[in-house]
This record gives structure tokens, sequence and C-alpha cells, in this order.
């Protein structure tokens, strides 16, 4: 079975994301947790137009580079998951561990380092937040993302069919993470500590510098709290606060032309790297 989802990666990753998305747009219209401030039409058309260039692009490379490298390393009994030889869900849980560290630093680096901020802005651009703001990423990004997991992923050595079935779950996981969803506030304080909520999340896009430099984690949110990267902001104020970034508010910067000319406009500094401390809160 898992040799059969390897051969068909492509369609397994589509038909995952494509679930994924009917799913949660369902969600975000039956329990919403804001109500947009633009033109929703427009802000589809374009991150979604914006997503095809983008996430093929990424997709294409990380299908190429990332799941060959991880058979012909398995295959070579190179990486850490042949040498421990545990068990598979142990190791399924060590690559989830593995990897979310690499997003995580990764996330970090794309918010301290100038030029890798400038193309994860385009990101961060998105005045409102649902689940097309997932892909509303530059396509050079896709570039650095690939270069800067691969040594994770060489470091792992786990089968392509592990690595297929983490990948499908981040991707669901990533548009259920960025969603215009609603959680009940007690149901949302006990899932954070196991995995990244919307609510957890909607912070780190917040308009507000203290907090973009936070909550950098994609899937489990435990690296934010383990480094002191986690800052949380009362219920009720996820229904007002702004999103986006204060430079780029006009409908012309998320046009789809805007969005892949952003990085080359003028820009403010990348975000700081360190944090002082972690906040506790909603």
């Amino acid at each position: 079975m898992l040799d059969y989802l390897v051969q068909h990666e492509s369609e397994v990753l589509f038909c995952a994301l494509i679930g994924a998305f009917c799913v949660i747009a369902i969600a975000e219209m039956l329990v919403p947790r804001r109500t947009p401030t633009g033109a929703l039409g427009f802000r589809w058309v374009n991150n979604i137009g914006l997503a095809l260039t983008t996430t093929l692009f990424n997709r294409t490379l990380y299908l190429l580079f990332g799941l060959s490298a991880t058979s012909w390393l398995y295959s070579q009994d190179v990486g850490l998951v042949p040498w421990l030889g545990a068990p598979w869900a142990v190791s399924f849980l060590l690559l989830l561990v593995v990897l979310a560290f690499g997003d995580y630093i990764t996330h970090r680096l794309m918010h301290a380092v100038p030029l890798l901020w400038r193309l994860h802005a385009v990101h961060h651009s998105d005045t409102d937040f649902d689940l097309t703001t997932t892909y509303r990423n530059h396509p050079f990004a896709a570039l650095v993302l690939l270069a800067m997991r691969l040594p994770f992923i060489a470091l792992l050595g786990a089968p392509a069919s592990m690595l297929l079935l983490y990948e499908a779950g981040r991707m669901a996981q990533d548009l259920w993470s960025h969603s215009n969803t609603r959680l009940p506030a007690w149901f949302d304080r006990y899932l954070r500590w196991f995995v990244v909520t919307p609510d957890f999340h909607r912070v780190h896009h917040c308009s507000e510098r203290r907090y973009t430099d936070s909550n950098f984690s994609s899937t489990v949110p435990w690296f934010d709290y383990l480094f002191g990267t986690h800052r949380a902001r009362p219920v009720e104020q996820h229904a007002s606060m702004e999103i986006g970034l204060e430079n780029f508010r006009e409908a012309r910067h998320s046009r789809l032309d805007g969005l892949l000319l952003l990085p080359f406009r003028s820009f403010a500094p990348a975000r700081a790297l360190p944090l002082a401390g972690s906040e506790s809160g909603a």
C-alpha cells in the first residue's frame, strides 16, 4: 500500500490538498473567527493565482529532489531512521520532530535575514487571514525552503513513504492553521499544546512587530515554547486585531503582479531574530 502511494505521490498530495481545502473552506463559512476586512473574491483570486505558480513549482522541486533524495539515502542505510532501526511509529515521531524543528529554524531565519525576509514578506502582506493565506508565497521562496530543508531530510534518511505521509498531513495542517475558523476557547487552550491552531498562528500574522516575530512553528508548537518565542493575545482581541504589514496595505499590493514584485520594492528591515521570552495568554 505504501509503495503504491509513493509511486503516485503527485496524486496523493493533490487529493490531500483538495480534500483539506474543501473541508476547511466549509468550516470557515460555518464557524468564522473574523469578519473579512476586504473583498474576499479579490483576495482569493490573487492568492490562488500565486499558489498555482508557487505551489506547483515548490511541489515539483520537492518531489524531484526531496523524495528522490530520501529514497536514495534510505536504500544506502544513511540517516537516523535506518541507523536506529526503531518501530515505524517511533521513526515517524522522530521524523515529525526533526522536520518540525527544521521548519522552525527556517522560519526564524526568514524573518531575520534581509533577503529572505523580502521573499517571506509576501506571505505576511495579506491583510486578512484565511486558508488562502497558506499559499500566498513568492515562487523564489520555494528554492530557499527546499535548500534549507534538504539537510534535515538527509539527516533522517527516512523511507519515501514515511515522508510522503508526513507531507500530506503537513499540507492539511498548514491550511487549517491559517484558516478563519473558530474553536471553543477551552479547546484551543488544550489543543495548542500538541498542534498549531488557527488562534496560535494568527498572532504571527498580526501587524504589530512583537507578535509577527513570534509563534514560528508550523505543525507542532513545541519549539516556540522551548525557545521562548511563543506569544498569545486574549481571545477577544483576535476578531479585531490588524493583520498584515504596515507598508503593504493597498489593493495593488495584493494583485498577482504586486505580489510577484513585492520583494523588489522599497522595504522595511528584516525582523529581529531574538525574543525576550515567552508570554502566556488565552
